[in-house]
C-alpha cells in the first residue's frame, strides 16, 4: 500500500500566497521540503482523499497522471479540500485514452452540492465518467478493494466533514485531518472498532501556538494528547507510522524545526511529495 502527501498545507499554503511574515520569507527563501501546498493524498494510484486547487500542480510536482484514479473521498466542502472545478477537465476533449473510464467522488451533504454544481456545466461526453456516492458518520463503505469508514470531524457547524478509516489488504490508516481534538464518541468507536493502525496521520494545523480542545484544528499538543489516547484505547503501536501534517504558516512550518520539535514524540513530519509505503 503506496500512500503519498500530496499537499501537507492549511489553506494559505506555505509560504501564504499575499503573506511577508518572516516565516514565508524565510521558506520562499530555503524552498524543499518548506514549501508546502494545500493538503491532499494519493493511496496507490487510484484514491484521492480531497480533491484541492492544487491537484493539477500536485500531478505536475510528482509525475502523476491522475486518469487512474477511481475514487475520491472528500473530508468537506471547505475551498482548500473541495476545489473540484478541474474535474471538468476529465474526458471529451480533454482527455484521451484515460485508463479509468468511471470516477466516485464521495462526500457529505455540503460537498455534494459543490460537486452538483460543476457536475451542471460539464458535457455530456465528460458527465458520463463521474458519479456521486453520499456517505454517513460510522457507516462503512466499499470502494473496490477499499474499506472507508467516515467518522466525524470536529470542524464546522454546517456540514459533517469527515475523518476517515481507510483499510486495504489487511492495512489500516486513520487519517485525521480538518479537526480538532477527536470527539470522545470517535475515541470510543475506536476503542470498540479493536482496530490497530498501521499509520496515523494527525491535523497539526496550530503548531505550537496555544490551541483549546474546542478548536477546529490542533496544535502539536493537541496531536500528542490524541496519539495517547489512541496508545490507550490500543488502536496504536510501536509499529504504527505517526505523522503530523495540514500546517498553517502562522506556526512558522518550516521543516528542520517541526522535525526538532516533534522527534522526542517519534511523530515525523509530513512534507509535499513524502511517500509511505505500508
Amino acid at each position: 500500500m503506496k500512500f503519498r502527501f500530496l499537499g501537507t498545507a492549511a489553506a494559505e499554503g506555505f509560504p501564504a500566497i499575499f503573506c511577508r511574515c518572516s516565516a514565508c520569507e524565510t521558506a520562499r527563501r530555503l524552498r524543499g521540503k518548506n514549501i508546502r501546498t494545500r493538503a491532499q493524498v494519493l493511496i496507490n494510484n487510484d484514491l484521492l482523499i480531497d480533491f484541492s486547487s492544487d491537484s493539477y500542480s500536485h500531478a505536475l510536482q510528482n509525475g502523476l497522471c491522475l486518469d487512474e484514479v477511481k475514487y475520491i473521498f472528500v473530508t468537506h466542502s471547505h475551498l482548500d479540500h473541495c476545489a473540484m472545478v478541474d474535474l471538468q477537465m476529465r474526458g471529451g476533449a480533454y482527455a484521451h485514452e484515460m485508463k479509468e473510464p468511471l470516477v466516485t467522488v464521495f462526500g457529505n451533504e455540503g460537498v455534494q452540492k459543490h460537486y452538483e454544481s460543476i457536475y451542471e456545466g460539464m458535457h455530456p461526453l465528460i458527465r458520463v465518467s463521474y458519479q456521486f456516492q453520499s456517505i454517513k458518520a460510522y457507516e462503512k463503505v466499499q470502494a473496490g478493494e477499499y474499506e472507508i469508514i467516515p467518522l466525524p470531524a470536529r470542524h464546522m457547524p454546517t456540514e459533517t466533514p469527515f475523518v476517515y478509516i481507510i483499510q486495504y489488504q489487511g492495512k489500516k490508516i486513520f487519517y485525521c485531518l480538518d479537526t480538532g481534538y477527536p470527539f470522545e464518541e470517535v475515541f470510543d468507536f475506536l476503542k470498540q472498532s479493536g482496530y490497530c493502525f498501521d499509520m496515523v496521520a494527525l491535523d497539526c494545523t496550530i503548531v505550537d501556538n496555544p490551541c483549546k480542545e474546542t478548536a477546529t484544528h490542533m496544535n502539536g499538543e493537541l496531536c500528542i494528547r490524541t496519539i495517547e489516547r489512541l496508545r490507550e484505547n490500543g488502536n496504536i503501536n510501536e509499529k504504527t507510522k505517526l505523522f503530523v501534517t495540514h500546517f498553517s504558516h502562522n506556526g512558522n512550518p518550516l521543516q528542520e524545526r517541526l522535525e526538532e520539535m516533534f522527534k522526542p514524540y517519534n511523530i515525523a513530519v509530513a512534507y509535499d511529495g513524502l511517500e509511505v509505503v505500508l
